[in-house]
């Protein structure tokens, strides 16, 4: 039997009871820890909630198909979804297409490079690139999301920006806008992480700081009364298939900008 295309048929028999056992409990753990960090991805890159569900279930999926290895993490990461926010906004401008149609074109473009880029077997090209350099880019894009979300978190109107100084720019216009039991709730769930972190080491701190925070939200204050931004009901049933609009203005000026999000990506 041929192997070569489902690489997973490789380490079949290294399943066992225990093993089986093991990964069920990991998959049900990492199922309800994505269910908040997908949605956050989500509307970090400027989605709807329902999407970064969406890429963390299908991701998985055809990882552990076609993945060349049966440790392999596959799923959504803060890093691109900030990174494909800011290359969409920037493009905006420049097209005719909606955002959520920028994005559907930048995924496939990104797809795109990288399955050219393993048929052209360009994957060494990352040995050329310093861990200093990944380290930055990781710490920028960090500190970006932060900066990002801080409107989110202290319940200020919905501002937008492309760059760490546009993002506090905004955050101090409309300080005084400050909504605060958006702010107790989110320091509530910031401060319960840490605690479980390092005293309940047995709770994953972040799903048990989520639920903390979430009940706080729900019992100590009026959502709606204090006007506090909930997360909508997700829709009950899949987006019908929508083909990018391939425009070819829009292809190149995003092409451009593929090349650098897939660089990171492959890396």
């Amino acid at each position: 039997m041929k192997t070569t295309g489902f690489p997973f048929l490789k380490w079949r028999k290294t399943v066992n009871k225990n093993s089986l056992k093991a990964d069920c409990i990991a998959g049900l753990t990492g199922a309800f820890l994505v269910i908040p960090q997908g949605i956050a991805y989500a509307m970090i890159a400027g989605l709807p909630a329902e999407f970064g569900l969406y890429a963390a279930i299908f991701s998985a999926v055809i990882a552990s198909f076609f993945g060349s290895s049966m440790h392999m993490v596959s799923s959504t990461t803060a890093a691109l979804s900030i990174v494909s926010a800011i290359i969409i906004e920037n493009a905006l401008g420049a097209s005719q297409l909606s955002y959520l149609s920028l994005m559907f074109l930048l995924t496939f473009l990104v797809g795109a490079f990288q399955l050219a880029f393993a048929f052209l077997r360009f994957g060494f090209l990352v040995n050329f690139i310093s861990h200093a350099v990944v380290q930055g880019f990781t710490a920028g894009a960090a500190l970006l999301i932060a900066v990002s979300q801080l409107g989110n978190f202290l319940g200020l109107p919905k501002v937008g920006g492309s760059s760490f100084i546009e993002y506090l720019q905004l955050v101090v216009k409309y300080w005084d806008s400050i909504n605060t039991p958006s702010l107790i709730t989110g320091l509530v769930t910031i401060f319960s992480a840490v605690l479980l972190k390092y005293w309940l080491k047995s709770i994953p701190y972040l799903l048990g700081s989520m639920l903390i925070g979430a009940c706080v939200c729900l019992f100590l204050f009026d959502p709606v009364q204090d006007q506090i931004d909930m997360i909508k009901a997700l829709p009950k049933s899949f987006p019908s298939f929508v083909m990018p609009d391939f425009d070819l203005d829009t292809v190149f000026l995003l092409s451009l900008r593929s090349v650098v999000h897939c660089h990171f990506r492959i890396n």
